[in-house]
């Protein structure tokens, strides 16, 4: 970089369009001042050239030819890559994709997503907050596993169907159940068993 500097500082660089021939790993097969030369894309060239894209090439007088910037693209309409050393992140007419080796960190006052459809794939997650309000037309989940440890769970139901097809246990210190209606259990075996009292009341009560 000291050596840069200091060829910056002699008036020893030299900056000349060139095309972009071929890539090949981190670097590039450009056409400079009809030379085919080999370059490297400089720190500050964010978006990835491609092969056919004018670029904006550096170089000293015995030094690499750094690419500084794509001056113009041979496919404009192509989505466009811009990368950095772990990470990169493309932008296209209708795609945006990010890619990072390691974390992405999103921290705002407030962030807000809209989309018509939307996919995630997380092996953990996990969400931590104050308050959380979910408002959907329908809601489907299929999980081999749910735990819900809650101090205080409300529900308000127009309808509710459930079915168990194997065992269903509940443990409790209470219950009270007010039916307005019809109450109607059946089953092929039942059993009561209570340990102090059981109580019965009723205008009819009919056994057998």
């Amino acid at each position: 970089m000291k050596a840069l500097a200091a060829s910056l500082s002699q008036g020893e660089m030299s900056l000349h369009p060139a095309e972009v021939k071929m890539r090949s790993g981190e670097d590039y097969i450009v056409l400079r001042e009809h030379v085919l030369t080999r370059a490297c894309r400089a720190a500050g060239c964010l978006l990835e050239p491609e092969a056919g894209d004018v670029v904006l090439t550096a170089s000293a007088s015995a030094g690499p030819v750094f690419i500084l910037s794509v001056l113009s693209r041979t496919r404009p309409e192509a989505d466009a890559c811009l990368s950095t050393p772990g990470a990169s992140m493309v932008l296209g007419p209708e795609v945006l994709k990010i890619r990072a080796g390691k974390e992405i960190s999103v921290a705002a006052p407030s962030v807000s997503l809209a989309a018509r459809t939307g996919q995630a794939y997380i092996d953990a997650c996990m969400l931590r907050g104050e308050f959380l309000e979910i408002r959907f037309t329908k809601i489907r989940t299929v999980a081999k596993a749910v735990e819900t440890l809650c101090e205080r769970l409300v529900e308000e139901l127009e309808r509710s169907y459930r079915r168990v097809r194997d065992f269903e246990e509940r443990r409790m210190g209470r219950l009270r159940t007010v039916v307005e209606g019809i109450l109607s259990l059946t089953a092929k075996n039942a059993t009561i068993r209570v340990e102090k009292r059981l109580k019965m009341d009723g205008e009819k009560i009919h056994l057998g």
